[in-house]
């Protein structure tokens, strides 16, 4: 018996049923997601996934992304968790939301990954844990300047090598 993997209240036979039935439980999935998060957020006292993320809350993010919050959320300069877990060092958390859906190449707007901003604050286990988690290790921000070259420029050797 399948579980919907989002709310977990709604069972199906299969596969197929799961599908079929999706537009008529979305709705309410993401009322009960809502709730789960809502409730969460009351408990750890932050406002969001990206505040917890910030102040390097493990135990906040882990309970967070469990209820459902979305790893992906962002600020409106388009700042995820991720990105602000690396720019901070902060590579328990990173690796908490690599294995939970953040998707390691989403940019702010001026085209800096999380990958990028670790390498230019020569945060080496940042590096490689997205590294291990499949980021990309090239992506270059709007201005051309791609992680290795950043890391380079602020001398972090280690991240070069």
């Amino acid at each position: 018996m399948l579980r919907c993997s989002k709310c977990k209240s709604a069972h199906y036979c299969n596969r197929d049923c799961q599908k079929a039935h999706w537009k008529a439980h979305k709705r309410r999935c993401k009322g009960v997601v809502a709730e789960r998060v809502a409730k969460v957020l009351r408990e750890t006292g932050y406002d969001d996934l990206v505040h917890a993320a910030f102040d390097g809350d493990l135990v906040a993010v882990r309970a967070l992304v469990a209820a459902g919050a979305d790893a992906n959320q962002a600020t409106n300069d388009g700042a995820t968790p991720t990105l602000i877990a690396a720019q901070k060092g902060l590579v328990d958390v990173v690796r908490c939301l690599a294995e939970n859906g953040a998707k390691l190449d989403k940019a702010i707007n001026d085209g800096a990954t999380p990958t990028y901003i670790a390498a230019q604050n020569g945060h080496v286990d940042v590096v490689r844990c997205l590294a291990e988690n499949g980021a990309k290790l090239d992506q270059a921000a709007n201005y051309g300047f791609t992680p290795t070259f950043i890391a380079a420029q602020n001398g972090h050797v280690d991240i070069v090598r």
